[in-house]
């Protein structure tokens, strides 16, 4: 969609999120779930789900975790063409 100009664009950094399976702390999980977070990446979606044209960018490293974050922003219908990698630092990452 280059080119194109959203209604509302939000920018941020969005990270990989690992989170304890079944509600255990981390010291006791066996197994994390893998997702993401990121206010600006979650205000986005919702826009999107409510029928608002949006979009949302952010720098990411050239990951597996940024292409995962970025399908899944853009399957839930958020304009991504704005966001810009780089080979100089990975994606984040957020332990919950």
């Amino acid at each position: 969609m280059k080119g194109h100009t959203p209604q509302i664009i939000t920018f941020g950094e969005t990270m990989a999120l690992f989170t304890p399976e079944q509600n255990h702390s981390i010291e006791r999980a066996e197994k994390l779930q893998q997702g993401f977070g990121g206010a600006e990446s979650n205000v986005a979606i919702g826009l999107a789900r409510l029928g608002v044209d949006v979009g949302w960018f952010s720098k990411l490293g050239e990951d597996p975790f940024a292409s995962r974050i970025v399908k899944t922003i853009r399957g839930e219908g958020v304009d991504v063409s704005r966001v810009a990698y780089s080979d100089e630092a990975s994606t984040g990452m957020m332990l919950r």
